[in-house]
């Protein structure tokens, strides 16, 4: 990491004059990684841009120098997740206020005029061992034991994706699960915003309350996730969505079960209270205007 971090040494000192050029206002690292050496720069040469810094799931994950760093050159730090703030506040210098803003996404209008297919389930993920998708492939599978017209989307692509399709047929799905590949996000919305069924039951150590589990909730999809880390912030309980250990079978089983049984009434209500949340909590705009906040409470170097 010490060897990329020197490598990274002349971009460093691009992005370093490029905010002096511009006058830049705030310089906010999005990721405590390499690009945190621009931030002892800025503060050793006096400019008078806000220096901020992000400390997100990968940050968390690898948990090294360039993360300190970030956070001992910073005027202030953020992350996504409540559950976050105890790693922030041991890694940062004593004092630096530290602000939880969950990341929000767009929120597009939505009509429940539009059918819904009830007997359509969706997972999306990258393809790749960590994100557990052959967990979902036996969930449908279950799934399909008591509802035999089930069909799964499986969006998404990977190195992982030849074992999958080879697992699916040896659960005797073949005909019922779809391999999507990649798709943009707005065709991500879309089918989820017409099936039943959103499932997510990543083992990735670095999955902190996922974009895609907001994006299916704000669909109207039922939600069955995986119990990462911070994710009873997203989803407080089972009213909005069903959060089990991916490697507890009875627990899939009895959320599947949960799903599959779920009345007209009870999903009716689900979707309320779930969007109500995303939009008190996970909008992009609300999300931005509490940056830009914190950003003007934070006096510019002179």
């Amino acid at each position: 990491t010490a060897v990329v971090a020197m490598l990274c040494i002349p971009r460093v000192l691009e992005i370093v004059d490029e905010v002096i050029r511009n006058r830049s206002d705030v310089v906010h690292l999005f990721w405590s990684r390499h690009a945190a050496l621009a931030l002892p720069v800025l503060r050793d040469l006096g400019v008078p841009a806000v220096r901020t810094s992000f400390v997100g799931a990968y940050d968390l994950v690898a948990d090294d120098f360039l993360v300190r760093l970030a956070l001992a050159s910073s005027q202030a730090a953020f992350s996504h997740a409540d559950a976050n703030r105890p790693y922030v506040e041991t890694n940062a210098p004593s004092g630096l206020p530290v602000h939880i803003v969950h990341r929000g996404i767009p929120l597009p209008e939505l009509s429940d005029d539009l059918p819904r297919d009830g007997a359509l389930w969706v997972t999306a993920s990258a393809l790749v061992v960590e994100k557990n998708v052959e967990a979902v492939l036996r969930a449908f599978a279950l799934a399909r034991s008591s509802k035999p017209d089930l069909r799964l989307l499986v969006c998404g692509d990977g190195p992982d994706r030849q074992r999958l399709e080879q697992l699916a047929e040896q659960l005797g799905c073949t005909g019922a699960v779809q391999f999507m590949g990649h798709i943009d996000r707005q065709a991500l919305f879309r089918i989820m915003r017409g099936a039943a069924t959103f499932l997510l039951l990543s083992k990735k150590a670095s999955e902190r309350l996922p974009n895609v589990i907001k994006e299916a909730l704000w669909s109207g999809c039922a939600v069955i996730t995986s119990n990462s880390e911070g994710i009873d912030e997203l989803v407080p309980d089972p009213g909005i969505g069903l959060v089990v250990d991916p490697d507890d079978n009875a627990a899939t089983a009895q959320a599947v079960d949960a799903v599959l049984n779920e009345t007209a009434a009870a999903a009716d209500e689900r979707r309320l209270r779930a969007r109500a949340l995303i939009a008190e909590r996970f909008s992009n705009l609300e999300s931005m205007a509490r940056y830009v906040t914190a950003w003007q409470g934070i006096p510019q170097a002179t």
